[in-house]
């Protein structure tokens, strides 16, 4: 099952056989829940406006698209509306860099949840063809705000804690927020 926004476009292909259970291969544009672990995904291409004096993509330019795919996905899990701000960006980490026409694809994905923040994680892969890689990834922490810009409590979330506290990146981000406290 996909379950989409309204503004996404969509192109699915099966990759089975009709009468085999059916496994999408997804290729998104303006936002989409993928039912693996429900991570929300995006694609963009890169443009001559995302490029730095090296020619290759921006750092900011990604770490915005990264802030927008973030903000998005949280709203995907809330169960009323509530306006969400960004706390944190935790470890944001480039292996590669991306060029010129290169397609970017991010899985956005919570991974930790506490009374008023959710930290999502998110993956980002590049491909200029076939073959997708892996080439940055990072954290961010949001919080829901009043009108007043005053932090309160998240709503319920669809989202399965104790799933969330079984992963390794659930003490991942318990190190990184205690180093914080530190801080």
């Amino acid at each position: 099952m996909v379950t989409y926004n309204e503004t996404a476009n969509i192109s699915l292909k099966l990759s089975k056989k009709f009468t085999d259970s059916v496994v999408y291969n997804v290729e998104c544009n303006g936002g989409l829940i993928v039912n693996e672990k429900q991570k929300f995904c995006n694609i963009r291409f890169v443009e001559p406006r995302d490029l730095n004096s090296k020619q290759n993509l921006f750092g900011g330019t990604l770490l915005t698209w990264f802030d927008l795919d973030t903000a998005a996905c949280v709203y995907q899990y809330m169960t009323e509306y509530h306006k969400a701000t960004t706390v944190s960006v935790l470890n944001f980490t480039f292996k590669k860099p991306a060029n010129l026409g290169d397609r970017i694809k991010s899985y956005v994905y919570p991974v930790h949840l506490s009374k008023s923040t959710i930290t999502m994680k998110a993956v980002f892969e590049k491909t200029n063809g076939l073959e997708w890689e892996y080439f940055a990834h990072g954290y961010v922490t949001l919080c829901c705000i009043e009108e007043n810009g005053k932090s309160i409590p998240l709503p319920t979330m669809k989202v399965d804690i104790d799933e969330l506290k079984s992963s390794s990146e659930w003490e991942i981000v318990e190190k990184y927020k205690e180093l914080a406290r530190k801080s």
